[in-house]
């Protein structure tokens, strides 16, 4: 089986809001300034909308033959016949472990469902942390992305790198892990 990973672009605009929201139009809305507007779509900020997303994306994989497992809700699988595919997701980011990852990933797209995705394809950096394989092929996990990101975040607040103190950091990890 191939991973593959993908996020779904404008997410929470592919769902309608559950919730009744209605605001005064400013004046950014020409001849609408100062009407009452409806809020249909389920918007970023609004409380209901990462259900809102969720549920119209649970609805689009049960429509293609997926159940969620009784262990996790957010993931998914398809008995295949001669084996299990899975679709694990979280809020709008996607990882699938399948034959055919590719043309899951176009079923998502195509007219009838419609997804915006973007970063199709093999997993290497997800849900924040690097993804390889070792020389024997066996599937690992990693933060240097993150740990990177975190000293170029401290060197941007403070001017310096960030210093580690004359002796060896405390930590759980075996030297060079």
């Amino acid at each position: 089986m191939e991973l593959c990973a993908a996020d779904v672009g404008n997410a929470y605009l592919e769902a309608y809001t559950k919730e009744k929201v209605a605001f005064v139009a400013g004046k950014e809305f020409g001849p609408l300034a100062g009407h009452i507007l409806l809020i249909l779509k389920a918007l970023y900020g609004l409380q209901g909308s990462g259900a809102c997303f969720h549920d119209k994306f649970a609805d689009t994989l049960c429509d293609m033959g997926f159940k969620p497992s009784l262990c996790n809700p957010d993931v998914w699988y398809h008995n295949t016949g001669d084996c299990y595919e899975y679709v694990c997701t979280y809020v709008d980011d996607l990882l699938v472990a399948m034959k055919n990852p590719s043309a899951f990933m176009k079923a998502l797209q195509a007219e009838l469902y419609n997804y915006k995705l973007k970063g199709v394809g093999p997993l290497h950096y997800h849900f924040g942390g690097d993804f390889l394989n070792d020389a024997d092929g066996t599937l690992c996990y990693g933060c240097q992305t993150y740990i990177r990101r975190l000293a170029d975040t401290y060197k941007q607040l403070f001017g310096e790198d960030p210093k580690i103190s004359g002796k060896r950091p405390i930590t759980p990890m075996t030297k060079g892990d």
